[in-house]
């Protein structure tokens, strides 16, 4: 994962930036465009793949977390989905989020060409009303 900022440039400009920058580290210092990670190719040549986060969630882990904000109903979205939750109790969105991004999400990113997450919702976890 890399994540840094810019002056004067909107995020866009900022994953064009990402892209170029791991294409050249590739090329320059690897020596190649395509790589093998964890038994899968992976193409470094712009443009990557660019999902927001609620996109992947809803992609990858069947979440909707636009429409559950809070952590009681994403518990209830993720335990309808099959997603299992050992112990009894209080879950707050972020237990629930990352437990689904860690096991459904993150595993199918990457592959076959880098892929840049965007649109963190605002005020990210807690979101306002």
């Amino acid at each position: 994962m890399l994540e840094w900022y810019r002056a004067e440039a909107d995020y866009l400009k900022i994953m064009e930036d990402c892209e170029g920058l791991l294409s050249f580290l590739a090329g320059e210092v690897w020596g190649l465009q395509e790589s093998t990670y964890q038994g899968k190719a992976v193409n470094f040549c712009p443009p990557f793949e660019r999902l927001s986060v609620a996109r992947a969630m809803s992609l990858y882990g069947g979440l909707d977390i636009e429409k559950s904000r809070d952590g009681a109903s994403l518990l209830a979205e993720a335990r309808s989905r099959g997603y299992r939750f050992d112990r009894a109790g209080t879950y707050s969105f972020d237990d629930v989020f990352f437990k689904v991004f860690l096991e459904s999400v993150e595993p199918r990113l990457g592959f076959p060409k880098p892929t840049i997450l965007f649109d963190y919702p605002a005020g990210w976890p807690h979101w306002p009303g």
